[in-house]
C-alpha cells in the first residue's frame, strides 16, 4: 500500500461505508453494460490487505501480474509510478516496515468494468509514532485474467470515482442499495 506517513489533510474517516459491493450486475444497471463478474477478484484483493494487515507483502502481492503498475500520488511519501512485481513488492514493503501496528481496512468495494475501487479506511501508527493516523483512500486495480495489472491509489473518492468514469451520485446509489 505504501502507507507511511501521509498529509493529515488526507485523513477523514467515512463512518458511511460498511463492507459494501456493487456487484457486476448492479454495475450493469447503471451503465447498460455487460459488466463481467469481479467476484474472484474481489475476494483477492479482501484476501491482498488481510496479508497486508498481518504483515504478510508477498500475501499482498499474490494476486498481481507480473507486470504490474503502481501508482501512487506524488504528494504522498514513496509517492511516484512502480513497474514491475519485483519495484512494487519492495515499495510495499517499505512502506509496510514503517507501521509499529495498525491496518488499512476495505470498507467498499465498487465494479467499474475491469477496474475494482477499493474505499479504505486506515489506522496506523508509524514506529517513530506515538499517536495513531486515520483516514481514508481509494485503491482502483484493473484486472486482466483474473490478475491485478494496475494499482493506483486517490487521496479521496471523487478522484477515483472520477477515474474510473462514474459520478458520485452513482456512487451513493450504490452505497445505498447493494449489500455484500
Amino acid at each position: 500500500m505504501g502507507v507511511t506517513d501521509f498529509p493529515a489533510a488526507n485523513f477523514t474517516v467515512n463512518a458511511n461505508f460498511r463492507g459494501n459491493t456493487m456487484t457486476a450486475e448492479a454495475q450493469a444497471s447503471i451503465d447498460g453494460s455487460d459488466a463481467p463478474s469481479m467476484a474472484a477478484e474481489t475476494q483477492a484483493l479482501r484476501e491482498a490487505y488481510a496479508a497486508l494487515n498481518r504483515n504478510d507483502v508477498s500475501g499482498f502481492v499474490e494476486s498481481f501480474d507480473p507486470e504490474i503498475e503502481r501508482i501512487e500520488p506524488d504528494d504522498f511519501p514513496g509517492g511516484g509510478t512502480y513497474h514491475g512485481i519485483d519495484a512494487v513488492k519492495a515499495h510495499v514493503a517499505k512502506g509496510r516496515s514503517t507501521w509499529a501496528e495498525g491496518s488499512c481496512e476495505p470498507e467498499r468495494f465498487l465494479i467499474a468494468g475491469n477496474k475494482i475501487v477499493v474505499f479504505l479506511v486506515i489506522r496506523v501508527r508509524l514506529k517513530d509514532r506515538s499517536e495513531f493516523l486515520d483516514g481514508s483512500v481509494a485503491d482502483v486495480y484493473a484486472f486482466r485474467n483474473g490478475k491485478a495489472i494496475q494499482f493506483r491509489t486517490f487521496a479521496n473518492e471523487q478522484q477515483a470515482l472520477e477515474y474510473v468514469g462514474m459520478d458520485a451520485s452513482e456512487a451513493i446509489w450504490s452505497r445505498e442499495t447493494v449489500k455484500s
